[in-house]
């Protein structure tokens, strides 16, 4: 088939699909301005999604900073009843001693 030949076909399937394409165009062409018409919604999701991951990077930064805080005042009161249990040991000792001397004191070694 030469080119020739094919071109009444080819004439006749564009004229025979033109109402399909026309169609097709059409609500393409209507889908587009409907997306337009929404744009100004979509930025302003866009918009609201980035407040909103900003506040939740908010959140999380606080959460972690609390949590190091706990951490911090964790390790501080472990070392607060290390200290006072020391201090307690030192007291046992002060009173053992003070007992001693009390005891030899109300009995004198003649």
């Amino acid at each position: 088939m030469t080119e020739d030949s094919r071109s009444p076909l080819r004439r006749v399937a564009r004229s025979a699909t033109a109402p399909v394409r026309g169609y097709l165009n059409n609500h393409f062409e209507m889908v587009k301005q409907e997306v337009r018409q929404h744009q100004p919604a979509i930025d302003d999701s866009l918009g609201v999604w980035y407040r909103l991951h900003e506040l939740e990077n908010t959140f999380a930064e606080s959460s972690l900073y609390q949590a190091k805080i706990l951490v911090d005042l964790r390790d501080q009161v472990a070392a607060l009843v290390d200290r006072v249990h020391e201090i307690e040991i030192a007291v046992n000792r002060l009173s053992d001693v003070v007992s001693a001397m009390t005891i030899s004191a109300d009995h004198p070694v003649e």
